[in-house]
C-alpha cells in the first residue's frame, strides 16, 4: 500500500539495504513468508538483497499437542554454514538448538545460546 508499483517497492528497499550496508550497522530485517513458497519472502525481494536468511518455521507432528519450533539457515554470504533444519526452543536461560529427529523428538543441546 505505500509503493505506487513493484519498481518503486524494489528501488525503495533496495536503497535502505544499500543505507544499512554503507552505514556499517548490522540490521535484522523480518518479512512475511509467501503462501506459495515458505522460503521466499512475501514479494521475493529482500531475501536477495541480504546477506543471510534464517527461517523460522513451526511443525506439528501427527500425535503431538504442541508445535515444535525449527530453525533452517537458508543462506548466510562468506561463510558455510549447516543445511540442516534444527529444532529450537526459547527459554529464561536463553536459546536452546537441537538435533532434530525423524519425529521432531529432542537430544542433547548442539548449543546453547544465552542473553
Amino acid at each position: 500500500m505505500l509503493f505506487s508499483s513493484e519498481s518503486e517497492r524494489r528501488l525503495l528497499v533496495y536503497e535502505l539495504t544499500n543505507s544499512i550496508k554503507d552505514s556499517g550497522a548490522t540490521a535484522l530485517i523480518t518479512a512475511e513468508a509467501d503462501k506459495n513458497n515458505p522460503y521466499a519472502s512475501r514479494f521475493g525481494l529482500i531475501e536477495y538483497m541480504s546477506d543471510g536468511v534464517i527461517i523460522l518455521n513451526f511443525v506439528r507432528p501427527e500425535g503431538r499437542i504442541s508445535a515444535v519450533l525449527s530453525l533452517e539457515i537458508v543462506k548466510m554470504r562468506k561463510t558455510k554454514h549447516s543445511r540442516e533444519s534444527l529444532t529450537y526452543e526459547i527459554t529464561e536461560s536463553g536459546v536452546g538448538l537441537y538435533q532434530s529427529h525423524n519425529d521432531f523428538g529432542r537430544d542433547v543441546p548442539s548449543r546453547v545460546i544465552s542473553p
